[in-house]
């Protein structure tokens, strides 16, 4: 299991560890790819939240809008620091 920093997030931003790879199976669990697929936002699961997040809670999964966000890295393990408006939904 992934050890998370304990990070204190402020108002409305949301610490987000990304995942790696979005993996799409059909239903007999072959992985299948459609072409709409390869746009699909990235996504990843969320760590903290600041006090003026609504929404999200810790370990939400969730899709987040492409290149948003700012980039932080704790523990030599890379983490996104977004708003919570750049979250598209909960997974």
């Amino acid at each position: 299991m992934q050890q998370h920093p304990n990070v204190t997030m402020i108002d409305n931003r949301v610490l987000v560890f990304p995942d790696k790879a979005a993996e799409f199976y059909d239903e007999n669990g072959v992985l299948a790819i459609p072409d709409i697929a390869k746009e699909v936002p990235p996504q990843g699961t969320v760590v903290s939240v600041g006090s003026n997040v609504s929404v999200v809670k810790d370990g939400d999964k969730v899709l987040y809008t492409k290149s948003s966000g700012v980039r932080a890295e704790f523990n030599k393990t890379e983490y996104l620091i977004l708003r919570e408006h750049d979250i598209h939904c909960i997974l």
